[in-house]
């Protein structure tokens, strides 16, 4: 039996699934300013809506460019990504506990377009 599997069999998140909740943990204490200087001034908010955007969300913040596949796979872009995929609701929550007792329920393969997301 595959370790997929057994976790869904006992109810547990994958160890993707618990990666991306805890980046995207992480990424609400950033963006609400509970988090150290070093790492708030990683990411910027995105200033404008832009048009391939859908989602068109103030809360959303800036993507930076990756020039390379390692990027790709760094703190700044994946946090940036994860942050941007969550829905505005998840992220105005108003506490830190509140936000984790959503992120736990909250289904990242349902919302990611870019299934590289899952393995970061």
């Amino acid at each position: 039996m595959r370790s997929a599997r057994i976790l869904e069999l006992l109810g547990w998140s994958s160890l993707a699934e618990m990666r991306m909740q805890h980046k995207a943990i992480m990424m609400y204490k950033i963006v609400h300013g509970l988090a150290p200087p070093y790492m708030t001034d990683m990411f910027r908010e995105q200033l404008g809506p832009k048009v391939y955007d859908l989602r068109n969300s103030k809360l959303n913040l800036e993507i930076p460019t990756a020039r390379t596949s390692l990027f790709k796979n760094s703190f700044a872009f994946t946090g940036a990504s994860i942050w941007n995929a969550l829905p505005d609701d998840l992220k105005q929550l108003l506490s830190v506990s509140a936000f984790k007792k959503k992120i736990k329920t909250y289904s990242f393969s349902s919302t990611t377009t870019n299934n590289s997301l899952l393995f970061c």
